[in-house]
């Protein structure tokens, strides 16, 4: 027996405001989402069978920001340039770059590289100190920008200004010392202190420019830091440890004139150049 179809009145009256009810339920618990980096809430009201139901009810803007890193892709470009003249002077002056290593902490290997090398006549040598000073720049550029994101907005002024300073520093170093050999009539006193210099920057050249890109994009920052902080200080204390003894046990110069270069040469600048710079860590 087949079954016989009802027959279908097109004017039938349903009523659907129970189901509209429970969509408008649903729709509460889901809010609208955006793809922006702004989640706005608007109030919407539906009605049926004289009654309200809303999609919510607040009206609420939730910024999302986005971090800036703090050190960019773009400066790896900048921070290349170091490792590239460090890898020069290897390639040009092997020899001289393992006697200063040598020499740093051996007096012996010291008369010795001073009589085989006149580094005054070597191309190498100014590239060294200019090697040092654009490693010197880069090494506090990513310190400020890690410890002071506000600055990243301006990172590239903010180098302009580093450059500046540290030529500046360095120019007033080394001029103010041959200054002292005139007019103290130190000449040897110079001159070893010259090649002590140069064993000092011949290392940090070397050395740092790694360092330096290494901690702009170590997830370890703290360690790096205080690895190149000890390894900075050690070159330091080397250095003028080194000239303290050369030049009492030789008396190659007096007290005085040791007290006067340490306090306009080492110290004065370097104090003068820090509190300069420290401004932009307390802005």
């Amino acid at each position: 027996m087949h079954n016989i179809p009802e027959k279908i009145n097109p004017f039938i009256e349903v009523d659907t405001s129970l189901s509209l009810v429970k969509i408008g339920k649903s729709l509460d618990k889901t809010p609208s989402l955006y793809s922006d980096t702004v989640i706005n809430l608007d109030k919407t009201f539906h009605k049926s069978s004289n009654k309200f139901f809303t999609e919510t009810n607040n009206n609420v803007k939730i910024e999302c920001k986005t971090q800036n890193n703090q050190i960019d892709n773009n400066s790896i470009f900048l921070l290349i340039i170091p490792i590239l003249l460090s890898l020069w002077i290897l390639t040009i002056s092997f020899s001289k770059i393992q006697g200063a290593f040598k020499s740093l902490f051996n007096n012996r290997q010291v008369s010795i590289f001073m009589r085989n090398y006149n580094v005054k006549s070597y191309f190498s040598t100014y590239l060294i100190y200019f090697t040092s000073a654009i490693n010197i720049v880069f090494l506090l550029w990513v310190w400020f920008l890690q410890n002071n994101s506000d600055l990243f907005s301006i990172r590239y002024l903010l180098l302009h200004k580093i450059i500046f300073l540290i030529f500046l520093y360095f120019i007033y170093r080394y001029v103010l010392i041959f200054i002292f050999e005139k007019i103290f009539k130190t000449a040897d006193a110079t001159n070893e202190y010259v090649y002590r210099d140069y064993f000092t920057k011949a290392v940090f050249a070397i050395i740092f420019p790694f360092l330096t890109f290494i901690t702009a994009y170590s997830p370890y920052k703290t360690i790096t830091w205080s690895f190149i902080l000890f390894f900075a200080v050690l070159l330091i204390i080397s250095r003028i440890y080194n000239s303290i003894v050369v030049g009492f046990k030789e008396k190659t110069y007096g007290l005085f004139y040791f007290i006067l270069y340490i306090c306009t040469v080492e110290i004065v600048p370097v104090l003068f150049l820090i509190k300069i710079l420290s401004k932009y860590i307390s802005t």
